[in-house]
């Protein structure tokens, strides 16, 4: 096959080129000068750019999914570690109470804090304390020196508890003297009732100034004691409360944070006295006339100011007491505000002054008598 001429191969460059110009000729020759012209790289760009913010925003959502992860597991830790703390917290302070022998007497309604945190929030809440003087009821046990004065709290009178240096003029603001207190329930509203009248008359530790309180109530008590008109907390406390103080409900304090546990709840209040009581009036003739108005609470103010008064001249004086207060007949008890339970009471101040033999007069104590009379009547018909 020597004849035969060999055809020689072109070269691997060579064949690319000649494919390349003639898809180019054919492209020329297919597409038409009106068509727009497509940038292949540019387009192959884009899609590129798309594609890496796509995975992008993935790769955000994955970060944020485990920053949310590890927070939960943080607050899950955190909550646990709490948990362990909280148990042998109570623990220790379960075996200070054994080892001190400290029982909580039921008939006292005697309940203790052990968490220090909440009586940190009750000092706190007292105010600026810092160098002053502090009373506290029923103190609990305490690496400070304190002194403990065994007595009646109903009947106790505190001046002599503070020095006499630290007392200030009623007008001036409140000395740096402090009534703190974990209020055992039985007693926290007779004693307060006590102390608003100590307020009144300036004596105990008021003749130091203007003392302030810092005292737990129940929740109930506390709601009625700042309890405005209109609510069906206003009551008889809630006149006698803000007519000598200017009263703050900082906190609850639920029943679980006590030892043993209380059924109910427990609300932390601030007192300040005020510096002119809003019925400037004898604290017994304001307590009588706010104990009768209240008596019914759901009728109609008249009925429970006609028990002030005897049977036989009872609608008279009642009718006289609202008019001359310019108050309506069909008002009931919790729809009266402050200044006109004051008018009420002005009107009945001018009443005792025209028949002092009126202010003898209890309704409860004749209610009871004529009740012993029907008994006895029923007894001798048998």
């Amino acid at each position: 096959m020597q004849g035969i001429a060999r055809r020689k191969r072109a070269p691997p460059h060579v064949f690319t080129t000649f494919c390349n110009k003639s898809l180019n000729l054919q492209f020329c020759a297919m597409a038409d000068d009106r068509m727009p012209k497509v940038d292949i790289s540019k387009e192959a760009n884009k899609n590129i750019i798309d594609f890496i913010k796509l995975a992008e925003k993935n790769n955000l959502e994955r970060v944020r999914k485990l920053q949310r992860l590890r927070r939960n597991n943080l607050i899950t830790a955190f909550s646990l570690g709490a948990g362990v703390l909280g148990i042998y917290g109570y623990s220790i302070f379960a075996d200070i109470l054994r080892l001190y022998n400290l029982r909580a007497l039921k008939q006292l309604s005697q309940n203790f804090i052990m968490d220090t945190r909440i009586t940190d929030k009750i000092v706190k809440a007292a105010g600026k304390i810092k160098g002053g003087h502090v009373c506290e009821m029923l103190a609990e046990a305490s690496p400070c020196a304190f002194k403990i004065i065994v007595g009646d709290v109903l009947s106790v009178n505190m001046e002599s508890l503070f020095p006499p240096e630290e007392a200030k003029v009623w007008t001036d603001a409140p000395p740096n003297i402090h009534l703190i207190g974990n209020l055992p329930f039985n007693v926290a509203t007779p004693l307060i009732i006590r102390w608003f009248k100590n307020i009144s008359e300036r004596s105990s530790a008021w003749k130091m100034g203007r003392v302030q309180m810092t005292l737990t109530f129940q929740k109930e008590v506390a709601e009625r004691m700042v309890a405005p008109i209109l609510t069906k907390e206003r009551c008889r406390l809630s006149i006698m409360a803000q007519n000598w103080c200017h009263i703050e409900h900082k906190f609850n304090i639920p029943g679980k944070a006590f030892v043993p546990k209380p059924d109910v709840d427990v609300g932390v209040v601030h007192f300040v006295p005020l510096v002119t009581p809003i019925i400037d009036l004898p604290f017994d003739l304001v307590e009588k006339v706010a104990r009768c108005l209240f008596s019914f609470r759901q009728k109609f103010c008249i009925k429970g100011i006609s028990t002030l008064f005897p049977k036989s001249t009872r609608d008279d004086y009642a009718r006289r007491m609202l008019d001359e207060s310019a108050l309506p007949h069909d008002l009931r008890p919790f729809q009266i505000t402050l200044p006109e339970v004051g008018r009420l009471c002005f009107a009945y101040q001018r009443i005792l002054d025209e028949s002092p033999s009126l202010a003898k007069y209890n309704f409860r104590q004749h209610l009871d008598a004529e009740l012993e009379d029907i008994l006895s009547h029923e007894e001798a018909l048998k």
